[in-house]
């Protein structure tokens, strides 16, 4: 048997002596590589971005409507569930959440910028425990249920548009005019008359008078002083001043002022005149993300990256507070018993934060109890909207789903994660059985150009033979440049690979627009990508050498050096 050093040499010198043959052997492999790596690259890309906002191991526990006739019959979520699905082997953890009371309207307003926002609190705004964001030292330290802090309250004057304007009581009747008959000055007013006249002559109109007092006339007469004016002073004039006189001026209004300790973070309360802090708001980075694709550019509003820590320091927490209205709506329909009153409380964007409500805000859970059983009564506020589950691991999706059903008469929410790498997955898959169907044609006409050089090379086999090489020798050899081939294909397929991945995410980031989750690249070349596509290069070059090597083997040298 031959050395496997001078095997070695050997493969390299006949792979190497032949730019043609080694050429036509690696285009197809390459490419074929190069596409396998690029789409599983692509996939596992698109599919970091959509993991990244829509876990796969979190799913939301609802309770399903249930409605008979007018009676809502639906599940309760309390804190007995909750327990329940924590005590459940699969479960990580369970986050309760609890939304606005059904019945209970909430309305946002306030400047962001410089522009004006107005937008519907209620529906899009949430609670959850405080102390599920300990893991943040920074947000753990400002969203807290600061009413509960102990601490005497400062009095304050509260914004003059907080201030529900009272309603004056029905003045008096003006006092009877001097000489009138009783009850003449509280009487109905005398009807007005014209007389009717024929087209084309003036009309005659009839004076209505009250008693004691000069007529009042129409156009056409002179004009007689009214009653509350001195006679001779011109209509208009307010009563006693002086004709060609100015009236005096009413004092400017006094500016109000924030006279809170902390006027950044505090407000003043319209309810008891007393600063409370600002009620603290988190928003996800599914909104975040939103925000800037879609609201800012189309509203003129300014960009935050990631680090909204950053931006609200920049700007203080100040200009990041809004108010929110409770027991009405942006919408001008107040309807159930929150209609019944309302009142303002001032809130303040703090940060982000993955556990946040998607699509909307999310505040310490004491507030929104408080609000519903202050609005709705203590049913509401001991009902959880939902409950938010993070697995242990995707795989036990099923089993929990089942449990939930059959166990407690809850359900999955509809989870859009689930759905995107579900389409994900599907077509992954394609794009694999393309990159395969590929590297197979490649392999194939490997197969081909071996078949054909051996032919050529009979009488070099047939002089090995006759010098001592075994059959096996000349099998390993035709093996080994089928694998060199595949290994310097699959290097090359890769570097194709990278290249075009960065030619289309400049492509991306230059002409596409920005949309909602844009990655900075679309791809994601993970090291066993790489050696997956060296592997299967190699492996389906060997295999397309198989045959050809297995009948250069078998070539007997008399009859190889027999033949031109």
């Amino acid at each position: 048997m031959m050395p496997v050093g001078k095997l070695a040499r050997l493969v390299v010198k006949n792979t190497l002596r032949s730019p043609r043959h080694f050429a036509l052997s690696s285009f197809g492999i390459t490419i074929g590589i190069a596409a396998f790596v690029f789409l599983l690259a692509l996939v596992l890309g698109v599919r970091s971005v959509i993991v990244r906002y829509f876990p796969l191991e979190q799913v939301e526990v609802i309770a399903p409507r249930a409605i008979i006739g007018t009676a809502d019959i639906t599940k309760k979520i309390g804190d007995a569930e909750v327990a329940q699905l924590k005590a459940r082997p699969e479960v990580k953890d369970a986050i309760p959440r609890m939304q606005f009371g059904k019945g209970l309207q909430a309305y946002g307003y306030g400047s962001f910028e410089g522009s004006e926002v107005n937008f519907e609190v209620g529906g899009f705004a949430d609670g959850i425990d405080p102390s599920l964001i300990a893991d943040d030292e920074y947000l753990a330290g400002i969203f807290r249920d600061w009413e509960a802090e102990p601490g005497p309250k400062v009095a304050c004057e509260p914004k003059p548009e907080y201030i529900e304007p009272e309603v004056e009581p029905a003045k008096p009747c003006a006092d009877p005019v001097p000489g009138a008959a009783p009850g003449a000055g509280a009487g109905p007013a005398a009807p007005s008359t014209t007389a009717t006249t024929p087209p084309g002559t003036a009309p005659v109109t009839t004076p209505v008078t009250t008693p004691g007092t000069s007529p009042v006339t129409t156009a056409g007469t002179t004009p007689v002083a009214t009653p509350g004016t001195t006679p001779g002073t011109a209509p208009g004039t307010a009563p006693g001043t002086t004709p060609g006189t100015a009236p005096a001026a009413k004092p400017a209004a006094k500016a109000w002022r924030n006279t809170c300790p902390q006027p950044d973070r505090q407000y003043c309360d319209p309810v008891d005149r007393m600063c409370h802090t600002r009620v603290p708001v988190l928003i996800s980075p599914v909104f975040l993300e939103l925000y800037n694709a879609q609201i800012a550019p189309t509203q003129n509003l300014p960009s935050v990256d990631q680090n909204v820590a950053a931006f609200i320091a920049q700007r203080g927490l100040g200009r990041m507070s809004f108010t929110i209205v409770l027991g009405d709506t942006a919408y001008g329909v107040r309807r159930g018993d929150s209609a019944k009153k309302t009142r303002r409380v001032e809130a303040m964007m703090v940060g982000v934060s993955p556990k946040a409500m998607r699509i909307g805000m999310t505040m310490p859970l004491p507030y929104l109890r408080r609000w519903n059983q202050e609005y709705l009564g203590d049913a509401a506020a001991s009902t959880y909207s939902s409950v938010v589950v993070n697995l242990r691991h995707k795989d036990r999706l099923a089993v929990f789903s089942e449990f939930i059903e059959k166990k407690m008469g809850l359900r999955l929410e509809d989870s859009l994660g689930q759905q995107f790498a579900t389409a994900i997955f599907v077509v992954g898959l394609v794009f694999f059985f393309i990159s395969l169907l590929i590297v197979v044609i490649s392999a194939i006409n490997i197969a081909h150009n071996f078949f054909v050089q051996i032919s050529e090379r009979r009488r070099e086999l047939g002089v090995l033979r006759a010098v001592g090489a075994t059959p096996g020798d000349v099998r390993l050899m035709i093996s080994g440049e089928s694998a060199l081939i595949g290994f310097i294909s699959g290097i090359f397929g890769c570097l194709l690979a990278w290249a075009g991945s960065l030619i289309v995410d400049w492509i991306v980031g230059t002409f596409v627009p920005k949309f909602a989750f844009k990655p900075t690249t679309m791809f994601s070349f993970e090291w066993w990508i790489l050696a997956g596509g060296l592997a299967f290069s190699v492996v389906f070059c060997v295999a397309g050498g198989f045959l050809p090597a297995r009948r250069a083997a078998r070539m007997q040298p008399a009859q190889a050096l027999a033949q031109n």
